[in-house]
């Protein structure tokens, strides 16, 4: 009698998350959907029947694959190979799974393959990876922008707000925290807004109170310390500031504009508190343009709402054309000169 040899199965390989699975208990553990998705041409069907799970497969071979470009038809699909591992009566969204995962030992790495999946399919989860630190190495502009309903969401405009104010990108950045503001619905924007506001007022109203202004019309130019030195207070700052002004004035004449940022920075930043701070800023953005450096703006935009002269750069009127056809040197002169006009 002759033998005839049965053919093998075919093993059918299984990848997800990054592992190869021999089990369903593997393949739960570190379960990728987009994974999986690409298996249901048959082949994920075929290796649960070759483990003795025919009910699953069966299932499975039913299922409309489409209905995984939908948040229920993702969650559903998950919940049909975890239905005796998870609470579905507290599990309503992909992103109540993915916090249930995220507490869960065993599924930890699901976890985080969800929010990698929901990063870019959901506003709420984007917020709460942002909020949480969840997730690394991010672009954060990028993502929350292409949610289509991101004006309309306060907290996310809040957030992504102040990463960009915080990153130094102050016009945009306080653009989306003024229209989180105005929604309404986020406290922080609102505080925040608010309390910029009042400084900016406070500031307008108190920052030379005290100041004797007659003693600082008229000087020499032979500026030393222990001229700086015969003030105090708030009087002390004007003198200082004054005194710093023509040490940059004196380098610029010296050596050119090239390390007038350096000295600038090195000299006002020892005295970022001082009540010419606005002054100061506003000299190293004329720095900044004079260099043609992006700088200059971020800087008048810092201090446009409370000091004119920044308000005007950022204009083409007759104020700012002047002061540009001005040399380096003689526009900070001409701050000094006209120090108490722009309070």
């Amino acid at each position: 009698m002759r033998l005839v040899a049965k053919a093998k199965p075919v093993k059918i390989r299984i990848k997800s998350g990054g592992e190869e699975h021999v089990s369903l208990e593997s393949l739960k553990h570190n379960f990728c959907v987009e994974d999986i998705r690409l298996l249901l041409d048959g082949r994920l069907t075929r290796w649960l029947k070759q483990r003795n799970e025919e009910a699953l497969a069966k299932e499975i071979d039913n299922w409309d694959t489409f209905s995984l470009d939908t948040p229920k038809g993702y969650l559903d699909f998950i919940m049909l190979f975890f239905q005796n591992d998870l609470p579905s009566d507290s599990i309503n969204t992909p992103l109540d799974l993915a916090q249930y995962w995220e507490n869960k030992t065993e599924y930890k790495k699901n976890s985080l393959i969800l929010y990698q999946h929901l990063l870019n399919s959901e506003i709420e989860a984007a917020k709460k990876i942002y909020k949480e630190k969840i997730l690394n190495n991010i672009d954060w502009h990028k993502t929350f922008l292409q949610f289509p309903d991101f004006e309309q969401d306060a907290e996310a405009m809040w957030l992504l707000g102040k990463l960009l104010f915080d990153k130094g990108e102050i016009e945009e950045g306080y653009r989306y925290i003024q229209k989180a503001a105005q929604k309404g619905s986020c406290k922080e924007a609102f505080m925040f807004v608010s309390e910029r506001e009042y400084e900016k007022e406070l500031e307008k109203k108190h920052r030379f109170y005290g100041v004797d202004k007659e003693a600082f019309t008229k000087f020499g130019n032979d500026l030393t310390l222990s001229w700086v030195n015969n003030f105090s207070g708030k009087n002390r700052e004007v003198a200082l500031f004054i005194y710093h002004c023509r040490l940059i004035i004196r380098d610029i004449y010296k050596n050119g504009s090239y390390n007038a940022i350096d000295r600038a920075l090195e000299l006002f930043h020892r005295n970022s508190s001082s009540c010419l701070r606005i002054e100061m800023e506003f000299i190293i953005g004329l720095i900044y343009d004079e260099y043609g450096s992006k700088k200059a703006k971020e800087q008048y935009l810092k201090i446009a709402d409370i000091y004119f002269p920044a308000q005007q750069m950022l204009t083409k009127t007759t104020f700012a054309i002047n002061l540009r056809n001005r040399s380096l040197a003689q526009q900070i002169t001409y701050i000094v000169q006209h120090l108490f006009e722009f309070e």
